[in-house]
């Protein structure tokens, strides 16, 4: 790999740890939580399983806000026969934001530091997954959180404002030149972040394409699929593909 890992290696490497969001979602009925559905006449799959959810908030987000966007997208996913749980208590977690790493690391380091780099940047995600691996068991933990990167830190300076990331053992392993099963272990839960906005459905739609990350569906092109990258104000779809996916990731999984 050339000199390269803060604004090139590292940042690739989590947008695709994470496949970072930008929208999706499919909902009918008048309280429809994501918004009218994209294609109300569309005939859905159905997955037949069962999810469970695991809530964190960071030090200032309310409680209640992370309860009703985990159940806009449970509410979401039991139309395609996915029944979503969420477990109790919310846990907090004592901080703001998941990647604070600041805008002064060099934006290029030879290759051997790509490793001390990327823990920089990534280390306090990693110490989440280490900490929180086995609390509760069998469940993707979702925390919902002030800020993903600090505005000053080298991911937005790289990729943005970002709304929501995932990270899981069913999205591949290996980007940028890291091994990332290696950073985060081989059979962690997995985790999503959200940083919610203030749009109830447009925030629902960022979880629930983050949860189908953590599943191990990638970006579709279709503009009405669950998984697009473009906001398009409504709520999309799955496809029989995509449940397939979906059940054989609960089941590699264990979730």
């Amino acid at each position: 790999m050339r000199p390269k890992i803060a604004a090139a290696a590292a940042c690739v490497a989590l947008a695709a740890v994470a496949a970072i969001v930008f929208w999706g979602a499919a909902q009918r009925g008048a309280d429809a939580p994501l918004g009218k559905a994209c294609d109300p006449d569309a005939e859905l799959p159905t997955i037949g399983r069962s999810l469970d959810l695991a809530l964190y908030v960071g030090r200032s987000v309310d409680e209640d806000l992370a309860r009703s966007l985990a159940s806009r997208a449970a509410v979401y996913f039991g139309e395609f026969g996915l029944q979503v749980d969420i477990a109790e208590p919310v846990r907090e977690l004592p901080y703001r934001v998941m990647l604070p790493a600041p805008r002064d690391m060099p934006a290029t380091a030879p290759q051997a530091d790509a490793g001390a780099q990327a823990e920089k940047l990534l280390g306090r995600l990693r110490g989440f997954v280490s900490r929180h691996a086995d609390e509760p068991g069998s469940a993707i933990r979702v925390v919902v959180i002030d800020e993903i990167a600090h505005e000053d830190s080298l991911a937005a300076a790289g990729l943005g404002t970002l709304r929501g990331l995932a990270i899981s053992p069913a999205l591949a392993p290996d980007r940028a030149g890291l091994d990332l099963r290696e950073m985060f272990g081989r059979d962690h839960a997995p985790v999503v972040l959200l940083a919610p906005r203030g749009d109830p459905e447009a925030d629902a739609r960022v979880l629930a394409h983050e949860i189908g990350h953590a599943l191990g569906l990638e970006h579709r092109h279709h503009p009405h699929n669950l998984m697009t990258q473009h906001e398009h104000g409504c709520a999309p779809l799955l496809d029989d593909d995509q449940a397939e996916i979906i059940r054989g990731a609960l089941s590699d999984l264990q979730l």
